[in-house]
């Protein structure tokens, strides 16, 4: 009995902070990145699961995650469906901190929605005013204040302004 080596790899690149990209996929799947950053790893795949699964039109037939428009199978579409439900579960909890957790979680969903943050992608565009939103509706139930401080630079001659939050104790 011999084994052998298929040609073909699925695996195109693998770094544990940068994410892992594969032949299937247009994004890194950033799975560790975004289970540090409070989301739960059984979300991440049903949402993944969602996309991969879909026979909807895509922009690319060989990428899982192309689906064209806002619909069920498109990146967007799907995890920001995962931050609605738990916004919706915001709204019904009966204590500040439980809710305010729940905020944050849909703002970690919604900022997955965004990725990979293309300039010009308006479903991506909203799904970062999104996640500021859910942001700001958490830290309303906390003791922290929060103010919106703008910014302008100049990258590669080209004017640019950019938004931060500064969080401070009472």
């Amino acid at each position: 009995m011999t084994y052998s080596v298929p040609k073909t790899h699925l695996l195109k690149h693998s770094s544990t902070f940068e994410g892992t990209s594969y032949v299937s996929w247009y994004r890194m799947l950033n799975r560790l990145i975004w289970i540090w950053h409070g989301n739960d790893g059984l979300e991440i795949e049903a949402a993944l699961s969602r996309i991969a699964a879909n026979n909807r039109i895509r922009s690319c037939d060989n990428l899982l995650d192309t689906i064209i428009g806002y619909q069920p199978g498109n990146w967007a579409y799907e995890w920001s469906q995962q931050a609605m439900g738990w916004q919706k579960k915001a709204l019904k909890l009966p204590t500040k901190i439980a809710a305010s957790q729940a905020w944050l979680r849909a703002a970690n969903l919604y900022s997955i929605a965004a990725y990979s943050h293309l300039k010009g992608d308006n479903l991506a565009e909203q799904a970062v005013f999104l996640a500021n939103k859910a942001y700001e509706n958490a830290a309303q139930l906390t003791d922290f204040r929060l103010k919106k401080i703008s910014f302008k630079t100049r990258v590669s001659h080209r004017h640019i302004k950019f938004q931060k939050w500064l969080k401070s104790n009472g």
